[in-house]
C-alpha cells in the first residue's frame, strides 16, 4: 500500500474508534460465553456503558444496569420489545439500525439524539454488532450506547 492509498482511508472520530473497540471486545467475549455455555449477563453487567442484546424481533434479551438506569424506566427492559418503551425518535433510530444489522451489516454506528426514561434529551452514540451466527438461535444484535 502506498502513501497515496492511505489518504483514502478515513480516520474514525475518537468516539467511534472507542465504541468499535469496545464492541469488538464484547462481541468476542459474548461469542465465547455462548460457545462455553457461560452466563452472558455476567459479561455485560460490569460495563459502564449501556449494553443490551436483542432478538431479531426486537425483544430485549439482556441489558445491564447502566442501560436500565438510562432507558428502562419503571419496568425492566429484558423480555420487552424495545418499541414498547423507547420514545418516538429513539424508536425510529433503533428500528432503522436494527434493520441494517438484520439485513447483513456486521456493525453500524449511530450518532443521534433521544430522550431517556426520565424525559431528558440526550446526545447519544451507539454501535450495534451482529450476533447472527454466534451459535445461539435468539441472539441477533449487540448494542452499546
Amino acid at each position: 500500500m502506498t502513501a497515496v492509498d492511505l489518504e483514502w482511508v478515513p480516520e474514525l472520530p475518537l468516539w467511534e474508534a472507542e465504541l468499535l473497540d469496545e464492541g469488538q471486545r464484547l462481541l468476542r467475549n459474548i461469542t465465547e460465553c455462548v460457545r462455553g455455555s457461560v452466563d452472558i449477563q455476567s459479561e455485560i453487567e460490569p460495563n459502564p456503558l449501556c449494553v443490551y442484546i436483542k432478538s431479531s424481533e426486537g425483544q430485549m434479551l439482556y441489558t445491564n444496569s447502566a442501560y436500565e438506569r438510562v432507558f428502562g424506566g419503571k419496568m425492566m427492559s429484558a423480555g420487552r420489545l424495545s418499541m414498547a418503551y423507547l420514545n418516538g425518535a429513539l424508536q425510529k433510530v433503533a428500528h432503522d439500525s436494527d434493520m441494517l444489522i438484520l439485513r447483513g451489516c456486521n456493525y453500524a454506528f449511530v450518532d443521534h439524539v433521544g430522550v431517556n426514561a426520565s424525559g431528558r434529551s440526550m446526545h447519544l452514540q451507539t454501535i450495534k454488532h451482529s450476533l447472527l451466527g454466534v451459535g445461539h438461535p435468539k441472539l441477533a444484535i449487540l448494542g452499546i450506547t
